[in-house]
């Protein structure tokens, strides 16, 4: 497995990049090469993007099956039509972001911040929300079926 290339780091670097979250120096330049790949690819499937800082990223149709998400922000996102499937979102903060009609089978979103997040008709079976914030999250026409929502 891949390290992150700062000496000290034991860290797995994101994909695209040769550093983890942390030690990228340019974020904003990360977040422009990640979006531009995005624009040509629409998917980021398999990314590895633990504590990746995007708050607002427009990632609407992506597919980002089987992606690591654990301990990011995309607060305000717009993921709508997204598949998510398997994703790992375990501690991210997806607050006020727009996952409606997005495929969320099997996807990790253990102590995730759901807070005010609009899920109509997404599909959410199989997937964990145990210990999430679910505060005014909307869940109009959801499918929840085989859904943990505790331990």
């Amino acid at each position: 497995m891949n390290r992150c290339q700062n000496k000290d780091c034991k860290e797995r670097p994101l994909s695209l990049s040769e550093f983890c979250w942390k030690h990228i120096l340019d974020k904003d330049l990360y977040r422009k090469v990640l979006t531009d790949y995005i624009e040509t690819s629409h998917s980021i499937k398999g990314f590895y993007l633990r504590r990746l800082e995007f708050p607002q990223a427009q990632w609407q149709a992506i597919d980002a099956e089987d992606s690591d998400l654990a301990g990011s922000d995309l607060s305000g996102a717009d993921l709508a039509a997204a598949n998510l499937r398997q994703v790992n979102f375990t501690g991210a903060c997806l607050n006020k972001a727009n996952l409606a009609s997005t495929d969320l089978d099997g996807a990790h979103l253990l102590k995730c911040d759901l807070s005010e997040t609009r899920l109509w008709s997404a599909m959410i079976s199989n997937a964990n929300l145990a210990e999430s914030n679910l505060e005014k999250a909307d869940f109009l026409k959801a499918n929840i079926s085989n859904t943990k929502f505790w331990h």
